[in-house]
């Protein structure tokens, strides 16, 4: 498994489908940092997204971390060794040869034999809360307040649909239909059970939850549904100094002794009492560099941390600015003083109309991308649940997984930096749900941040160009959709008018990503043209383009035959998307405002 699938894939809370059965990935702290393991030697520097999932989190007066996972080679470990530990998970199997199902530690009472792990049965229980259990069987054949528990049920196959399979009691002789317990419509009780979060793997820890559980298959893609953070590295405070200073000890002593510390003595005076908390690498890379380049370093990070960050639309409008200037005069390649990788490099965009007398677009390559992500926690069943966070204490913070990523990628936006106003009936219905949202209609942890900008309809016209760009481009660019990422941007907000951008990217761990989507950036006029025909065209047509946008819904008409994409590719889990949006005020008509 690549590290970074620990971030976007198989995080704390999810299942893997091992050789001998299902296991769980259990929280790092119980998985990966037992013993003496600290998460200090792996940190991840990065202020930005520290400031985010802080804010997320709501509380202001935790620290909060991110560090990385250590692979086989960084910790001297043969390959065949585990670095992270997962647990055996579900306690029920199927015996396909006698039609049993069974407790795995009593066995097949046919097979005359232990359990084994590789019949363990294909369904589980799991509520929208991020709760998940074994399905209880017993309650399914027998209902509540029954004292009837065998240990094994026959399992009755007559067909290859859910509804011929019926589950027999050896003892009372009840049954029940699997196909009407899976689809039952008021669910089944949850047991509040986190199995991520067991310090002991035979004890299981169940509670209450008032939500209603349902029996789902282990391997469905919404069982799992990681809740990933992506921030893109904004020069120039990204150097070996910076990430230095940046250390939580160091930091501390910056923030504490910020007055006292006037030169560079005086600072390396105040390090010699943190020996044991950081390294004398850290100490010789500090005092390598000259008292103006550190004074310069420590005024950077001072005025990051003491900078507020109300929503992530702050640190995004960072990002928006930053490529907004790259792409009117281009960016040279950045590198950290003492790394070979160019963190951030951007040409100068180019003007490209949009058809014969269309919109004009200012199209950017950025030709390196530093990202960090980082995994906030997961969701269960429902993409707009709340997600269960997986941060865990240790030592003075609080900790959560992530990965730096480089990559390459293309930077939209229209020429001149005037704000737009999208027209149009649909833009309509979409402005009155942004100016009225109401809390019973959206619940504030579905939008990006509590400002809910993704129903004012400038975000979804650009939302919806970007999900057919990704198709259009993964078409030629050599990666697949599911590789290409996007980011929306929209600020400057004021009634009807924003501006707004787009940036598609594809990043990968290690050296970074070969230039393919890179590529299509010269051919971005004939990209246009063919997006086009995609916007007009929906194989569900009519039905799809006559699906108009309510107040209360999350898009108008999108569906997965025009505009919905992978969920590895949409921040925004393939909500706030309309065609009709983009077609009545279509980029490629000449009376475009």
């Amino acid at each position: 498994m690549r590290i970074s699938q620990f971030i976007t894939t198989y995080g704390p809370g999810s299942i893997l489908e091992g050789p001998f059965g299902p296991r769980i990935v259990p929280r790092p702290d119980i998985g990966l940092f037992y013993g003496e393991r600290n998460p200090e030697k792996f940190e991840i520097s990065h202020g930005r997204m520290e400031k985010l999932l802080k804010m997320m989190r709501g509380d202001k007066t935790e620290s909060v971390k991110i560090f990385r996972i250590p692979s086989n080679q960084e910790l001297g470990y043969d390959e065949r060794v585990p670095v992270y530990m997962t647990r055996e998970f579900l306690e029920w199997a199927l015996c396909p040869k006698h039609g049993v199902l069974y407790r795995i530690k009593k066995g097949c009472p046919e097979c005359k034999e232990r359990g084994r792990r590789q019949e363990t049965i294909r369904f589980v229980l799991a509520c929208a809360k991020g709760h998940l259990d074994d399905v209880d069987w017993d309650l399914v054949v027998h209902g509540e307040g029954s004292q009837c528990r065998p240990e094994w049920y026959r399992w009755v196959r007559k067909g290859s649909s859910l509804r011929d399979v019926e589950i027999l009691c050896p003892r009372c002789k009840k049954r029940a239909n699997l196909g009407l317990a899976y689809t039952k419509q008021d669910g089944w009780k949850c047991s509040g059970r986190y199995p991520e979060t067991e310090l002991e793997p035979d004890s299981p820890q169940r509670g209450e939850c008032d939500e209603r559980a349902q029996i789902i298959m282990r391997q469905a893609s919404n069982l799992y549904i990681p809740e990933v953070l992506a921030l893109f590295t904004i020069p120039p405070a990204v150097t070996p100094l910076h990430r230095i200073l940046r250390i939580g000890p160091i930091l501390h002593v910056l923030l504490a002794d910020r007055d006292e510390i006037r030169d560079k003595e005086q600072l390396l005076k105040k390090l010699e009492n943190l020996k044991g908390k950081i390294s004398l690498e850290s100490v010789w890379a500090i005092q390598a560099h000259s008292w103006e380049d550190i004074k310069k370093a420590i005024d950077d990070v001072l005025q990051e941390e003491d900078r507020t960050v109300a929503s992530i639309e702050d640190l995004l409008e960072d990002e928006f600015k930053t490529l907004v200037e790259a792409s009117e005069h281009g960016y040279p390649p950045y590198r950290a003083k003492g790394r070979g990788n160019v963190l951030f490099q951007a040409e100068r965009g180019r003007r490209i109309r949009c058809g014969e007398g269309g919109v004009e677009f200012l199209v950017t390559p950025v030709t390196r991308l530093h990202v960090v992500l980082a995994l906030r926690g997961y969701r269960r069943l429902r993409p707009e649940a709340r997600p269960k966070d997986i941060g865990f204490r240790r030592g003075d913070g609080i900790w959560y997984p992530g990965c730096e990523l480089l990559g390459e990628g293309i930077f939209i936006t229209l020429a001149g930096r005037e704000p737009r106003e999208i027209g149009g009936d649909e833009a309509e219905r979409w402005m009155e749900a942004y100016e009225n949202p109401g809390i019973e209609k959206y619940p504030a942890h579905i939008f990006r941040s509590g400002e809910k900008r993704e129903l004012h309809p400038v975000f979804v016209w650009w939302h919806t160009l970007s999900h057919i760009l990704i198709r259009t481009i993964s078409a030629d660019c050599g990666y697949p959709a599911a590789s290409i990422r996007e980011r929306v941007y929209i600020t400057g907000i004021s009634g009807r008018r924003a501006r707004g951008g787009i940036i598609l990217y594809t990043v990968q761990p290690g050296g970074g990503t070969l230039g393919g989507l890179l590529s299509q950036a010269r051919r971005f006029d004939e990209i246009l043209e063919l997006a086009e025909e995609l916007a007009e065209n929906c194989s569900n047509d009519p039905v799809c383009r006559e699906n108009a946008f309510r107040n209360g819904g999350i898009h108008g008409a999108a569906c997965y035959a025009c505009t919905m994409i992978s969920e590895t590719s949409c921040e925004h889990r393939n909500m706030w998307l309309d065609r009709r949006i983009l077609l009545e005020a279509s980029p490629w008509a000449s009376d475009w405002p």
